[in-house]
């Protein structure tokens, strides 16, 4: 029952071997072993993904190099991530699991393209692989809470098939020969279990699918839904890897790409973003050189450390001067993916926007930190919208009361002090605490409320797009995806 983590750990002592001699037989018997770690469907989810991952790496950027054979095992565990982590498990934990496969996504794009696949491809395989976390939480707004509401039984099957396959099977740790039979039976037992959920979870899933609204539950999305996606503007995916670096461009009529060899995940100069991703992907969609009178809306995504990248902020400089700037050729936004923001877009439709009301929650002193000029900024909200909606100003409220008061209001404004933890889920705005000291209203408190009014979220506070854990870049935990 527990071959898989075995061979796992022999396939790192072959690697590790051939890293000292050079010998390209240990990197073969590596190969071999990371293959037939991940051929064993009832192993748990994330170490079947870190074998193909490990392998797929050796084959792209080693010296046997397949990658034909690369992108078969990334496509196949990319569409296992959003399976790795139960919907059980706290955000920590999930986080904790997801950290484990940085950069999956990326090389995943990039070995897509590099093969020949269609750019159509690569975009469902970064909306499949990243955010996943986030892409729970709009499941259960939308995909699975219609699954739970219409067909109660499939999704209560479904949910428990999942966590069957999530944890490691019992380790034997006795060195009683009685004990370790006893174990072996309990693990014998543990893994039959998992082996029947494996097949049951296909079956369920079939099920699933074959009821009407729920066709592509948990698969790749059409090209109509991508196409959908563009009808306000383009989108832009950027994507760096040490293999190649592309931009797959999303418009109301195809899904394209572009080579981008000057872009490098390791840079983050503004005039090298603008030369190396934001020009080319502006002339490619006919906003440069030329300015158009009405700028044209792009929302862009970043893969891995680009989705940290200052697209806005991208210029061209001149004898110290600024010459030009993304935001003169587009109106630029962000996403974490096409399908949160397609989430956003359908909620839109059914609000009413003569029923808009309004939280403003303002900090103009914090214990420990700058006071802040906020009274007046929230003076000249209330005087400007009042006609527009109601109106409610929270001066130094706690943390408990802005989260009690939120989810009565469809827009809310914060002027605050934000703060970027090592723990993105732990990123949070400070505002107090009962005792009258500091309080947090933190990431992963925010993303547990049901907000089924919720129109906009303004963020007067710094630091509320940052995440400092590069091994969860692709998740897009901070404070604004918490909204």
């Amino acid at each position: 029952p527990g071959r898989a983590r075995m061979l796992y750990n022999l396939a790192a002592c072959f690697n590790n071997r051939y890293a000292q001699t050079g010998d390209l037989r240990d990197l073969e018997l590596a190969i071999s072993e990371l293959f037939a770690c991940w051929s064993i469907t009832t192993a748990p989810i994330l170490t079947r993904i870190l074998a193909a991952s490990t392998v797929a790496r050796m084959l792209v950027f080693g010296p046997l190099p397949d990658v034909s054979r690369a992108f078969s095992l990334l496509h196949d565990a990319t569409h296992l991530i959003p399976l790795a982590t139960s919907r059980s498990l706290e955000r920590d934990d999930q986080q904790y699991i997801l950290q484990e496969l940085p950069g999956v996504t990326s090389l995943a794009v990039a070995v897509s393209l590099q093969v020949g696949k269609s750019p159509l491809e690569a975009l469902r395989l970064q909306e499949l692989g990243r955010s996943v976390t986030n892409g729970q939480l709009l499941d259960y707004r939308s995909e699975i809470s219609d699954l739970m509401a219409q067909h109660p039984t499939l999704a209560k099957n479904f949910d428990s098939l999942r966590q069957e396959l999530d944890p490691p099977l019992p380790s034997i740790e006795s060195s009683s020969d009685i004990v370790i039979d006893k174990q072996l039976q309990i693990q014998q037992a543990a893994f039959n279990r998992r082996n029947k959920a494996a097949t049951d979870l296909d079956d369920i899933l079939q099920q699933i699918r074959q009821k009407p609204g729920f066709e592509t539950f948990l698969r790749e999305e059409s090209e109509e839904y991508f196409l959908s996606a563009a009808q306000e503007g383009p989108i832009v995916v950027l994507n760096a890897t040490k293999l190649r670096s592309d931009a797959l461009l999303l418009t109301k009529k195809q899904v394209t790409s572009i080579p981008l060899p000057r872009l490098s995940h390791a840079s983050t100069m503004l005039e090298w973003l603008w030369k190396a991703a934001v020009r080319p992907v502006l002339r490619e969609l006919g906003f440069y050189p030329q300015k158009v009178d009405l700028l044209p809306r792009i929302w862009w995504i970043g893969i891995g450390l680009l989705a940290q990248a200052p697209i806005h902020a991208a210029a061209k400089y001149k004898q110290g001067s600024i010459k030009m700037t993304t935001m003169q050729y587009c109106l630029p936004s962000y996403t974490s993916t096409i399908r949160a923001l397609q989430y956003s877009r359908s909620k839109q439709k059914h609000q009413q926007l003569q029923n808009a009301s309004m939280l403003i929650v303002t900090m103009p002193k914090t214990p420990g930190a700058t006071p802040l000029g906020v009274t007046e900024e929230a003076d000249e909200i209330k005087y400007n919208l009042g006609g527009f909606c109601t109106v409610e100003i929270l001066e130094e409220p706690t943390a408990k009361c802005v989260l009690q008061a939120l989810s009565g209001y469809s827009i809310a404004h914060f002027a605050c002090h934000g703060v970027s933890s090592i723990n993105p889920a732990d990123s949070h705005l400070l505002l107090l605490a009962d005792t009258g000291d500091v309080g947090k209203l933190r990431v992963k408190d925010i993303a547990a409320l049901k907000l089924p009014a919720a129109r906009l979220a303004y963020l007067s506070a710094c630091s509320t797009a940052s995440n400092t854990s590069p091994e969860l870049a692709d998740e897009v935990i901070h404070i604004v995806s918490s909204f």
